[in-house]
């Protein structure tokens, strides 16, 4: 049966289709049915037919890496219905889909570069990190803002730090409540930090660490 094919280059070419012997490597074109592709006209729409390699065969089927990029399993009794022909290198439709689908990949390819020079941009403009403070600074920073370094009893000493891996540059970490308020280089950075926050004053009151370091100031300017 001769099928009338539009070419590549719109120009009405004549071919008579040969039913292929299925086998790894064969190129093959296949018929499927497919909703019409952007700018077809209506009698371009009986046969879509799709150009691709069979690169694999099991239980009755076989696969199709097609020319776009696409990939399926296909029964073997397409053979014998017609749906499946022996190949040639490309077909009109399948040129226009690897184009389309070549068309996308650069499109992404070209907004996850976007992406990264924006994340780079924003990575160059972040503010720098704080300076780390001694223990002096720590203690000045309590007495101004009258805060209390709650006493713990884990490793580090105080309430809410916890002591990680001393490989680290920053191994204490201030945790209140399961929240997360940073990673430190000193204990006194990470108490400081906790001293700060809600929960840490409320803890602070709780043990009565705020009266009493009240009193004792009081009774220290008088």
């Amino acid at each position: 049966m001769t099928r009338v094919l539009r070419s590549a280059s719109s120009a009405l070419t004549v071919w008579m289709p040969q039913p292929p012997s299925i086998h790894l490597g064969v190129r093959v074109q296949v018929e499927w049915g497919l909703k019409p592709y952007a700018g077809a006209k209506q009698a371009e729409l009986s046969h879509c037919w799709f150009a691709g390699v069979v690169d694999g065969l099991k239980d009755g089927y076989f696969h199709v890496s097609y020319n776009d990029g696409d990939e399926r399993w296909h029964p073997l009794s397409w053979v014998a219905r017609g749906k499946v022909r022996a190949g040639r290198n490309t077909d009109a439709k399948s040129q226009q889909r690897g184009a389309g689908a070549a068309a996308g990949r650069k499109a992404r390819a070209g907004g996850a570069a976007g992406g990264k020079a924006r994340a780079a941009g924003k990575a160059a403009v972040k503010a720098p990190e704080a300076k780390e403070l001694s223990e002096e600074e720590v203690q000045a920073a309590v007495r101004a803002e009258g805060l209390i370094l709650v006493p713990g009893s884990g490793m580090s000493g105080f309430w809410g730090v916890r002591c990680g891996s001393m490989e680290k540059p920053k191994p204490f970490a201030a945790v209140v409540k399961g929240r997360s308020l940073g990673a430190f280089a000193t204990t006194d950075e990470a108490a400081l930090a906790v001293a700060r926050s809600p929960e840490g004053k409320a803890e602070a009151a709780r043990l009565g660490l705020a009266a009493a370091a009240s009193a004792a100031s009081v009774a220290a300017s008088a």
